[in-house]
């Protein structure tokens, strides 16, 4: 899939998020153990608070011309593929970090695709915030794990 406009990034990683998040409320409810379940019960809302920022920003009037303005050389999907770790049918609260890093991971590499080809100030500036939010998000799963590691 070729992206055409910032929006059309935008839309498909406020997705990409909310099906994350989906994904660990789901693993959640089947969870047996406590520090799994927590884990990935913080990992699914703060899936979904990326995702409602996204549409807040799409939703702004004042984000429109960004919005749509158009990226000759968008990134192919099909050139950056989701790798994921293979993982237990019942997820440890290891196995939730390792998922929520491949996520975090796959939108590095596609906030880098974009950054590497983008032409206007603006939308570069706007996947290099996007690109240090992931960064600061891995930080935050290890740093969650590890805190949840001393429970």
């Amino acid at each position: 899939m070729r992206f055409q406009t910032v929006r059309d990034i935008l839309d498909f990683v406020r997705g990409f998020h909310q099906r994350a998040a989906q994904l660990f409320s789901a693993a959640a409810d089947e969870a047996q153990r406590d520090k799994a379940r927590w884990m990935l019960e913080w990992l699914a809302q703060h899936e979904r608070r990326f995702s409602e920022a996204l549409a807040t920003f799409e939703q702004s009037p004042a984000n429109a011309p960004l919005l749509q303005e158009w990226l000759q050389y968008a990134p192919d999907l099909e050139r950056l593929p989701l790798q994921l770790p293979r993982l237990p049918a019942q997820l440890s609260a290891d196995d939730a970090a390792a998922l929520a890093l491949a996520f975090d991971d796959y939108l590095v590499r596609l906030y880098k695709a974009v950054l590497d080809t983008c032409e206007s100030r603006e939308i570069c500036d706007l996947f290099r915030m996007l690109l240090d939010q992931e960064r600061a998000e891995e930080r935050s799963v290890a740093r969650s794990l590890s805190q949840l590691q001393d429970f």
